[in-house]
């Protein structure tokens, strides 16, 4: 019989968008990847109580993905992962009491280290709850957080703390992009154009890793080398244009002067895609790998980025040099069209390893569920190699 893995999500309704977050795409992706693992069974528990009838939940197929409550399964795991929410330690002892017997990994698919720095020195509500917890055999995170967190977790945890392969999949971009088409939109996929082009930054400019401002000055000295282009939207800006400092900044720019900057709230990917964009702008700090750059690559978009483990992917330039990623931009809003094929070309491997097409982090991913379960079945050294997506 199969090892059954319980994967912890939190809903809060049946129709949640979910594109709100990406936690529920992390928790899909990565039980469509264990679902193609021998002798390993996914299956998505919700430890909320929101939702009474999880068969009437709107955002997937709970025939395709298997969804239960927590408290209806419990008993029958071999391993839970704990990624949508962590249980309070308290929690999970009490579920032991009950018959929880499996194996215990906590799954960290954000920067906690930023996170939980920012609110302990900028928040003044003191009793913000962090994710420390001791409940757990591993800690394993997603590789883009290794610098920041690898000890972090580890000595707070008191366990093993392992970067493992990213785990990416477009059957949701799939769906999305089908249900536009259906209704007569646009298509979504790059389309070339004369035109002036829309170019569209993301990031949430929530934090110090993911913050538009670089983004703005990059697209400000491409004008002032010559280039043109109809606007830069900066998507998540609502705070950031009402900031006084902010916005004296701006207004000695060319780019405010000249009118061809201004700000969005938050999308859906697959939608902005369709209706405002033709070039993405990206600018990470320590954070290097995001569904968002994998998500413009699929559809054929040009990515101007600094993310080091997808620099053979999109259009790279490196770090801060935000110059450079201005001659890059530079040279995308004069040439990219006349390369899409090879631009593909170029990305295709880049999206495949990331993917269940992947056989290698199929592999790895059983390796470390069996290690979890009976150690030292498999000799792994866990360090991460960027340019395969595994653990050599």
């Amino acid at each position: 019989m199969d090892k059954l893995i319980g994967i912890t999500i939190g809903l809060k309704s049946i129709d949640e968008s979910l594109w709100v977050n990406g936690i529920k795409l992390n928790a899909a992706m990565l039980y469509m990847l264990i679902d193609k693992i021998e002798g390993y069974t996914p299956i998505l528990l919700d430890t909320s109580a929101n939702i009474e009838d999880l068969s009437k939940i709107k955002f997937w197929d709970v025939n395709k993905f298997k969804t239960d409550k927590i408290a209806n399964r419990f008993k029958e795991l071999d391993i839970l992962i704990q990624l949508g929410t962590t249980l309070q330690d308290q929690v999970v002892k009490d579920l032991k009491s009950k018959g929880l017997k499996c194996k215990i990994v906590k799954y960290h698919c954000g920067n906690n280290y930023v996170i939980e720095m920012e609110r302990i020195i900028f928040n003044s509500d003191k009793n913000i709850p962090m994710t420390w917890t001791e409940q757990q055999d591993e800690s394993w995170y997603v590789p883009q957080q290794h610098m920041h967190n690898k000890d972090y977790y580890s000595i707070i945890g008191r366990n093993k703390s392992i970067a493992v392969p990213f785990v990416w999949d477009p059957y949701f971009l799939d769906l999305r992009k089908q249900e536009i088409e259906n209704m007569g939109s646009s298509v979504v996929d790059y389309l070339p154009s004369d035109d002036l082009k829309r170019i569209m930054s993301f990031e949430p400019n929530n934090n110090v890793v993911k913050f538009s401002m670089p983004l703005i000055l990059l697209a400000e000295q491409s004008l002032r080398n010559g280039s043109d282009f109809s606007k830069l939207s900066v998507c998540s800006g609502q705070t950031m244009f009402k900031n006084t400092g902010f916005l004296e900044s701006l207004k000695i720019l060319d780019i405010y002067k000249k009118g061809k900057i201004k700000y969005l709230g938050r999308y859906p990917i697959v939608d902005i895609l369709t209706t405002d964009t033709d070039v993405v702008l990206s600018h990470q700090w320590d954070n290097p790998l995001n569904y968002l750059y994998l998500d413009v690559m699929y559809f054929g978009y040009p990515l101007v980025h600094n993310a080091d483990m997808i620099q053979d992917g999109g259009y790279y330039y490196k770090d801060f040099e935000i110059k450079e990623g201005a001659k890059m931009l530079d040279w995308v809003l004069e040439n990219h069209d006349d390369n899409i094929e090879e631009y593909k070309e170029k990305n295709r491997p880049v999206l495949d390893r990331y993917t269940n097409k992947n056989e290698e982090i199929v592999e790895v991913y059983k390796k470390l569920f069996d290690n979890l379960l009976n150690p030292g079945t498999h000799e792994m050294s866990y360090e991460y190699d960027w340019k395969t997506n595994s653990i050599i």
